[in-house]
């Protein structure tokens, strides 16, 4: 599965954290002036508009944004598990992938 297909249905199921509803929505914002795509999430419910950053110990943050998935740098495991933490108060959406063989990240 590829990355935007993940974000999108691990939005869908990630409470937002302004009113803590299901009504997240994935956005990729590829029309900004610089080049770069924006990976966002936003709330149908409360409206709030939150950036989606990749996170973990060993995870440098856009890397684990992209469509390919490398082999577990512990254990050469292919299978990854992933979740979505939202706060408020960063106005971020921290995404973040772990090992299902070693628990790595």
């Amino acid at each position: 599965m590829d990355r935007v297909t993940d974000l999108t249905m691990l939005t869908r199921k990630t409470p937002c954290p302004g009113c803590g509803e299901r009504r997240l929505e994935f956005l990729l914002r590829c029309d900004l002036e610089y080049g770069a795509c924006l990976y966002t999430a936003h709330c149908r419910g409360c409206n709030v508009s939150l950036e989606l950053v990749a996170g973990g110990d060993a995870a440098p943050a856009r890397e684990q944004l992209q469509d390919a998935v490398e082999p577990c740098p512990t254990c050469g495991g292919t299978q990854r598990t992933s979740a979505l933490h939202c706060e408020l108060t960063t106005h971020a959406c921290v995404y973040t992938l772990a090992c299902t063989t070693c628990a790595a990240g």
